[in-house]
């Protein structure tokens, strides 16, 4: 259903760009658990209440009761979300687009390989770095928690959290991925499929100022991404991953049948 050679290429493409992700990551995770103290609460409130705009902007802030809530905090509402966000929009983007802006595409097509096998050869490398960051920052968080805080985190709901991570990835990279495969330039392409997720990020912010402004998180992908509801085990979060989950799969399923019926001008 792939082509093997493909695949190797395009993860050989990207492990020298994944090392500053991958390092970018290590440093926020290690540095944000590190100074996390139950007892330092009030500190950080008070910190919150000097730049209560910018903090909450940002997804920081909340009532940090334990280590999960302090992740949420602290990692979820900023850090791993925007860096990887990046990272996997240069991921799909180079992964389809590129190749049909520099003309290599008919090298591609001209390969014994079928348009099926390409696409799914190129969805399997965008799906392997989401899967192989989420898990690293998920098991990275997890080691470094029990280092310097065994007991306190509770599992369930970090492993919640870490699924609805995956699986806004999973969409975002799919918007970028579909958009890689609409467009025959790279700068279209990073137009609409950087723009949006971005569009998404900037109403979230907006979102988190405050009540005035909370009807604009029916505009972003971000409210089905409910990490304070996941760490509480609340239904109505894990309806939204299901969400996430089927955006998901239309949304690569609508890139397989643009491949497969464009005309490239080859």
């Amino acid at each position: 259903m792939f082509n093997w050679p493909l695949y190797k290429q395009g993860m050989k493409s990207f492990w020298k760009v994944s090392l500053i992700f991958f390092g970018i990551v290590t440093m926020y995770i290690t540095i944000v658990i590190s100074i996390f103290d139950p007892e330092m609460s009030g500190i950080l409130e008070d910190f919150y209440e000097m730049m209560p705009e910018i903090m909450a902007m940002m997804g920081m802030g909340g009532e940090i009761t334990s280590l999960n809530a302090f992740l949420v905090s602290y990692l979820y509402g900023f850090i791993l979300v925007i860096f990887p966000m990046i990272f996997f929009i240069m991921i799909a983007n180079n992964l389809v687009v590129a190749h049909t802006d520099r003309g290599s595409i008919a090298y591609l097509l001209a390969t014994p390989n079928d348009r099926q096998k390409i696409i799914f050869t190129q969805v399997k490398v965008l799906g392997t770095w989401i899967c192989l960051l989420v898990f690293y920052a998920t098991i990275l968080m997890y080691v470094t928690s029990q280092l310097m805080f065994p007991g306190e985190l509770a599992l369930r709901g970090f492993l919640a959290l870490n699924v609805g991570l995956l699986l806004f990835h999973l969409a975002l990279g799919g918007i970028a991925f579909l958009v890689s495969c609409l467009f025959n330039e790279t700068r279209q392409a990073l137009l609409i499929g950087a723009g949006l997720p971005v569009f998404f990020f900037i109403i979230q912010m907006l979102v988190n100022t405050g009540e005035q402004l909370e009807n604009l998180k029916y505009l972003t992908l971000f409210t089905l991404f409910d990490t304070w509801g996941l760490i509480n085990g609340e239904v109505t979060a894990y309806y939204m991953l299901a969400g996430l989950f089927g955006l998901a799969i239309i949304l690569y399923v609508t890139a397989f049948a643009v491949f497969k019926k464009k005309d490239f001008s080859v």
